[in-house]
């Protein structure tokens, strides 16, 4: 857990054997900025880090970090990974509740990423193709995806640190099946909880959603506080991205299709957590299943027109307190052919 203000980092060396001790070396490149040894394990111990670098969008900087485990003097393991000195909190800027990056204001504009693929399906084809959007995303000048219902392998995260994206992590929202409502309320908790055992130090993850639109949506006041107990202060939490605002957590969510909409709250961000739609349908790049669509041109002129268009309105909510948008979406899904490019990566 990194803290900025106090220019430190601080962590646990987790160990079976209680009279183990501990070397942390943190690095900077090829500089040793940092070093502790002898510490006991399987409590919390800080590092200082001198004049720490920050990492954000466009200066995703990252510092080293290798830790060996002595037992009897004799060294038993080593662990290589790295961290991001930076710092996600709400403020008040011009009179609107603000997300803060690092203590200053930053606003987010990305895309929905639901992380489909047209040969494997969830799984991404290769390390190329994950990077390969996150690469793209940027291209367009946004800087943040939101991470829709689906868990990526941590690879994608760990690009996403590299190059610099915010996320906005999607807990995938649950089915609730009658009859096995109690089975699948306890699996989404735990899964919840062990999602973010697995992923929340990346340094890139800034936000986590709870529930998305009401899919499965139960007990969110108490979902939420969960999540807020996981990972505050090292992300916001939003309790529902559209639709059933239940006004506990750090974001305030609209979805609004395809023009965008700013809420309304006097002591949260807020977002519009999805807009836009666009299909353009590319001839020969088309799922042959069904269609589903907000809004349909004819053309990739129309196409462009229409965006900036959405980008207009965006700009205009910014002043009324929209801290961030969301367009719908990365690339074509199948049945929903409204993504910035088709779902093959080829247009």
């Amino acid at each position: 857990t990194s803290d900025i203000d106090a220019g430190t980092v601080s962590l646990t060396v987790e160990s079976a054997s209680t009279s183990a001790t501990a070397d942390i070396i943190v690095k900077d490149g090829r500089k040793t900025v940092a070093t502790l040894t002898g510490i006991p394990v399987n409590s919390a111990r800080t590092v200082s880090i001198p004049n720490a670098k920050l990492w954000a969008p466009g200066s995703p900087h990252l510092y080293d970090m290798d830790i060996h485990l002595y037992h009897n003097g004799t060294q038993t393991d080593r662990v290589k990974g790295y961290f991001g000195m930076r710092k996600i909190s709400r403020g008040m800027v011009d009179g609107h509740p603000c997300m803060l990056l690092n203590n200053k204001p930053l606003y987010q504009f990305g895309v929905l990423d639901q992380g489909w693929w047209p040969d494997g399906l969830l799984t991404p084809p290769s390390d190329e193709g994950m990077r390969y959007d996150i690469e793209v995303v940027q291209s367009l000048g946004m800087n943040m995806i939101r991470k829709h219902i689906k868990v990526e392998p941590s690879r994608w995260y760990m690009h996403c640190d590299r190059e610099g994206i915010l996320v906005w992590q999607d807990l995938p929202s649950p089915n609730l099946p009658e009859g096995h409502e109690a089975f699948a309320r306890q699996n989404f908790e735990e899964e919840a909880v062990r999602i973010i055992d697995a992923f929340e130090n990346h340094p890139s993850i800034v936000q986590w959603v709870v529930f998305n639109e009401g899919w499965g949506q139960f007990d969110t006041e108490r979902m939420t506080q969960v999540v807020i107990d996981k990972v505050s202060p090292q992300s916001l939490v939003c309790c529902a991205s559209g639709w059933n605002d239940a006004e506990i957590g750090d974001i305030k969510d609209s979805h609004s299709y395809p023009y965008p909409s700013c809420p309304i709250d006097q002591k949260r961000a807020c977002v519009n957590g999805e807009y836009g739609g666009i299909t353009l349908k590319v001839p020969g790049h088309i799922w042959p299943g069904g269609d589903f669509g907000y809004t349909t041109v004819e053309t990739p002129e129309d196409f462009t027109v229409m965006f900036n268009d959405l980008a207009d309105k965006i700009k205009d909510h910014y002043y009324y307190g929209l801290n961030a948008a969301v367009y719908t979406q990365l690339s074509d899904v199948e049945i929903e052919k409204n993504g910035i490019y088709t779902n093959d990566r080829r247009i």
